[in-house]
């Protein structure tokens, strides 16, 4: 028991020294987070969870309980730094994981941030995996080739997001997220391919 923690250990100081961030199973928050923010969260994802259905639903609960197991490698890609790429083909519909990170606050203007996923709903708060995160944090972005699509559901006290195949997914193949329209403003656009 006593190697195992030693071998993660040393995984998780190796991340940190490659990649700059510490890694981060599941989203945190940096701050108290007001009731009445979370309870709007709760009521959007609650929504979203009966129009997904009952199966679906669970399926993303279960990614979520998966331990931070995501079926990807991170890998080189390209002109755009570092992506990550199927480690097994992956089915339409399967989700990835969680895109982890730090809930942050007063991320609007100032800086670009790369690693910023925003919620589709009214929610001053936001997901920065720059600082801290998982493997889903390399996902890059194209609006032309996405391959992935994001949803969301409230588990823990906080809403979640988590990346899911929008078609079927070869191995090898880079994984790819449209992150919408402020982003390509923020950055000049690399269109990528799978």
């Amino acid at each position: 028991m006593g190697g195992e923690f030693a071998a993660l250990h040393a995984g998780l100081d190796a991340w940190r020294v490659r990649f700059g961030a510490r890694y981060l199973r599941a989203t945190a928050a940096s701050a108290p987070i007001s009731a009445l923010a979370l309870a709007r969260a709760r009521a959007w994802c609650r929504r979203r969870d009966a129009a997904r259905g009952r199966v679906a639903t669970r399926a993303l609960f279960a990614a979520l309980g998966g331990g931070g197991a995501v079926p990807g490698r991170v890998a080189r890609a390209g002109g755009a730094g570092w992506g990550l790429f199927a480690r097994r083909a992956l089915r339409q519909g399967e989700a990835l994981g969680e895109y982890s990170g730090v809930l942050v606050e007063g991320w609007r203007g100032g800086r670009f941030r790369p690693y910023l996923l925003r919620f589709p709903f009214p929610f001053r708060w936001a997901v920065d995996a720059g600082p801290a995160g998982n493997e889903l944090r390399f996902v890059n972005h194209s609006s032309r080739a996405a391959n992935l699509d994001r949803d969301f559901v409230f588990h823990d006290g906080l809403p979640r997001p988590l990346l899911i195949a929008s078609r079927a997914i070869a191995a090898g193949e880079q994984l790819l997220l449209d992150y919408g329209p402020g982003y390509a403003f923020a950055r000049p656009p690399l269109e990528l391919t799978p």
